[in-house]
């Protein structure tokens, strides 16, 4: 009886540990950043867009709204097949697969609570760029919003 006992113990440890392993990894990468950037006293600082993702990619897409498919397809050549129109959002690549893929929600009366801006001026009539992983690096830029924090990342490059 001891070691049923024992036997079922170990057996629900190791349940619990995978489960907070799925859990942490299950994250969207915005919810990294913005848990990151909520611990930092400054309002303005730079990060690295690869030190808040647990996937292989080497490029990053990133965009924003009014995009379509066929722009997606003629500025990277990748088939895309989910609807971006109203959206604004990143897309991760390795070896010219999708890997991830995130939105930035918004409930279009209010600021974005996290958007990464594809070029520095976020009124750059460009809606959309590719930036590799070694250049992945953004300004970020807290914006208080009715007390809520809101962040504007726009790449240095």
């Amino acid at each position: 009886m001891k070691k049923i006992t024992i036997v079922i113990g170990i057996i629900t440890f190791i349940g619990i540990i995978a489960l907070i392993i799925v859990s942490n990894n299950n994250t969207k990468v915005s919810e990294k950043i913005i848990k990151y950037c909520n611990k930092q006293k400054e309002n303005s600082f730079e990060l690295k867009l690869a030190d808040y993702t647990n996937f292989d990619w080497d490029n990053v897409i990133i965009y924003k709204n009014p995009i379509s498919k066929q722009d997606l397809l003629e500025f990277t050549g990748i088939d895309y097949k989910n609807e971006l129109d109203l959206q604004s959002g990143m897309i991760f690549i390795n070896d010219k697969k999708i890997v991830y893929e995130e939105y930035f929600e918004t409930d279009f009366e209010t600021p974005y609570k996290f958007i990464i801006y594809p070029y520095e001026d976020i009124n750059s009539k460009d809606k959309i760029n590719q930036v590799s992983i070694d250049k992945a690096i953004f300004k970020v830029e807290r914006i208080k919003y009715k007390n809520e924090n809101r962040y504007v990342l726009k790449p240095t490059i």
